[in-house]
């Protein structure tokens, strides 16, 4: 059964921007400001967010704001920011940041990294997905709402965090 109301096509791009380019995007940007700085990695992930809300801003002022339109912006936006990263990645290190042959211990570290990070999600999004699968839809509207809203009111604390303490 697929989800009622999502696209087949809108659905496979937003996984497909998620998985891949947001991985990759997320990637250049750790070595972008391992090798070149702070500064430039936060030029590139502030041009991603600006990227991402002059997308949805585009599209509900041409009132063609859909999840299809959207996940085809998205994957294009998402897609030429990735292009402009891996560009940066390529210059600072001299060479062509292009994958190269897939190894068992690539995809064992990446099995492992990925289990912690998908546990993690389902820890915190998880009791949503259980109250919607419950047919408790309201309810899993204002817990989302309120955890958005949680997150709005930590969000100086956690500004201040992620200034103070850079990660990669």
């Amino acid at each position: 059964r697929w989800i009622e109301g999502l696209p087949a096509m809108a659905a496979v791009l937003l996984v497909g921007t998620e998985f891949f380019l947001i991985g990759t995007f997320t990637t250049s940007l750790g070595i972008v400001q391992s090798v070149i700085g702070f500064r430039a990695a936060a030029r590139i992930r502030i041009a991603f967010a600006l990227l991402r809300i002059c997308l949805l801003t585009a599209l509900a002022a041409a009132g063609v704001l859909t999840l299809t339109s959207l996940a085809v912006g998205q994957a294009a936006t998402v897609g030429a920011i990735v292009l402009l990263a891996t560009r940066r990645v390529s210059g600072a290190i001299g060479a062509p940041a292009r994958p190269g042959p897939i190894q068992w211990r690539h995809v064992r570290s990446m099995l492992l990294y990925g289990l912690g990070v998908g546990a993690s999600n389902v820890q915190g999004e998880g009791d949503k997905f259980v109250l919607n699968a419950a047919q408790h839809q309201a309810d899993a509207g204002r817990y989302g709402a309120a955890s958005r809203l949680m997150q709005i009111a930590l969000l100086p604390l956690t500004a201040l965090a992620g200034a103070t303490h850079l990660s990669f």
